[in-house]
């Protein structure tokens, strides 16, 4: 993936994703982390300070039951899924693995920014 270069600016122009044409990275950044320990995989902060850890099982299971949630509820791969709540692990990271795991594209409003027009995230 990196080839040596002279400078930081030729690395980057060499640079280039080696991407199987089938892999679903919901599946390789999460589940595969699943090993029995109770691995940290996010540490949330909310606006009081309070903070919220979740494991590699925790992200694999919530992301799981949401993926089973929108398939029951007729999502099909290349669907449009749209998340606007407030941002919290359960709004950004879940959602974001769920619709991975079933191959959907995810649109994310901001809601606390409403003049920003929906990011598509790839699948």
């Amino acid at each position: 993936m990196l080839t040596p270069g002279k400078s930081y600016d030729e690395i980057c122009q060499n640079f280039r994703w080696q991407v199987p044409e089938r892999y679903n990275m919901a599946v390789d950044v999460c589940d595969r982390h699943v090993d029995g320990r109770e691995t940290t995989a996010l540490i949330y902060v909310d606006e009081q300070g309070r903070e919220s850890r979740y494991s590699f099982r925790d992200m694999r299971k919530y992301s799981s039951q949401l993926a089973h949630t929108l398939e029951t509820h007729g999502v099909e791969r290349g669907d449009r899924v749209g998340i606007l709540l407030l941002q919290s692990p359960e709004v950004e990271e879940f959602p974001m693995t769920a619709t991975g795991k079933i191959r959907r594209k995810v649109l994310r409003e901001q809601s606390h920014q409403p003049t920003q027009s929906p990011r598509a995230q790839s699948e």
